[in-house]
């Protein structure tokens, strides 16, 4: 059944709706756009310059943080390169010092 063959008289009087004015919305002009909320703009703009600068200084501390690291290691290879050579003078003194003259027949 389609809607075009419903029948409303079968249910009896239709409702009878008023047509006073009172009911009818204001005829008014369509509305202006609300003001922009300055507040809010410049609120966000802030916070994404102070995310910006906070990823740039992680960037720089971690590339400073290299500098200061390979500075480190060149230290660590430098003391263990001192203390390797001790140490072979050391064994040598010790091989000249244990060296015993042979008699002789």
């Amino acid at each position: 059944m389609s809607r075009d063959e419903f029948d409303l008289g079968d249910f009896g009087d239709e409702p009878s709706f008023p047509e006073d004015a009172a009911f009818l919305p204001p005829d008014t002009p369509p509305a202006s756009r609300p003001p922009r909320n300055n507040t809010f703009v410049i609120l966000a703009v802030a916070l994404v310059i102070i995310f910006l600068l906070g990823l740039v200084l992680i960037v720089f501390s971690i590339a400073g943080n290299n500098t200061a690291i390979v500075s480190d290691n060149m230290t660590r290879t430098s003391i263990a390169l001192t203390n390797q050579n001790t140490f072979l003078q050391l064994t040598g003194t010790a091989i000249a010092l244990s060296w015993t003259p042979t008699p002789t027949p």
